[in-house]
């Protein structure tokens, strides 16, 4: 039997309480480091909203946990098999740094920061990679699991030239769901069955559309309590993810070309609110997504 210590960040914020693990305690497959607590604090006055826990024990996962790195026919996992990256921890004012040097990321020879600064209802996620080595069609996958009891999940998809919300059917068998992938356009889609993702012999898992923007929601429909992800444009190829036996994984990643001595970012933001039903939600969705671009300072292309 071994014990041994774990470092953890609690933070709390207007309307949230988390905490953040970075370090990961051998054997690095039982326990991953990222957000392992959130709870929104519910609402004080009349109606009053009780408060929730998007995680409701000190999980074996994580949100926004750096989990792949993907390419064509190869796909290794950073902080477990091979890699078993040990990150070090900074806290920077209000943000904790999980910094990864190249020689703990073996031959993909890079090295990468991993930055979560809380805001009122929301996380914002940042990564901040510098390789050493090129890598071509490059993902960075990022998992977020959130407990089975927010039960829905909702992307917006490109159909004919525009939006329109589509809940997925991705939690119907037990223990474990249908796998569920939408990509951001055709030439993505075929990259799948590159290798990158393992054997896969059919697209079953694969939906038949794109998506329009690159934002995957959970949420509890009797409450409209949802977790909003909101991923950098042009960064992200696909929201993709699976019911586990007791929370489901709503999953996207950072993709591009690595060229090395040339940093490579991608930013995200998790937000925590309720949102009502769809598809009035999408106005309160739309608002979120408008902030975000705004802070990223590029141009929403929004379809009509």
């Amino acid at each position: 039997m071994t014990i041994r210590a774990i470092t953890t960040y609690p933070f709390e914020t207007e309307w949230l309480l988390g905490e953040f693990r970075c370090d990961v305690p051998e054997p690095t497959i039982t326990y991953k480091p990222g957000v392992v607590y959130l709870a929104h604090k519910g609402e004080p006055r009349p109606p009053h909203k009780p408060g929730y826990d998007l995680l409701r024990e000190v999980p074996r996962q994580a949100l926004l946990m750096p989990e792949w790195l993907k390419k064509p026919n190869r796909s290794d996992g950073i902080f477990w098999s091979p890699c078993h990256a040990a990150a070090v921890t900074v806290l920077e004012q209000s943000t904790v740094l999980f910094k990864v040097a190249a020689d703990q990321t073996r031959d993909w020879n890079l090295s990468v920061e991993f930055r979560y600064t809380p805001g009122p209802d929301w996380i914002d996620f940042e990564m901040r990679l510098m390789p050493n080595t090129p890598h071509k069609d490059f993902d960075f996958f990022f998992a977020s699991y959130i407990t089975e009891d927010m039960e829905s999940t909702w992307v917006p998809a490109l159909i004919d030239g525009r939006e329109e919300w589509r809940k997925l059917d991705n939690r119907g068998t037990e223990p474990w769901g249908r796998m569920y992938g939408v990509p951001r356009d055709e030439t993505y889609r075929r990259q799948i069955f590159d290798g990158r993702y393992g054997d896969i012999e059919d697209a079953g898992g694969i939906e038949d559309y794109n998506y329009s923007r690159p934002i995957i929601v959970c949420q509890k429909q009797d409450t409209g309590l949802a977790c909003v992800t909101l991923v950098e444009p042009e960064k992200n190829r696909i929201l993709c993810g699976q019911k586990h036996q007791y929370e489901t994984a709503h999953d996207f990643t950072f993709s591009g070309d690595l060229v090395p001595g040339r940093l490579f970012t991608g930013r995200a933001r998790l937000v925590v609110k309720n949102i009502g039903a769809f598809p009035d939600a999408v106005r309160e969705i739309d608002k979120m997504w408008d902030a975000f671009q705004e802070e990223l300072g590029g141009n929403d292309q929004r379809p009509s």
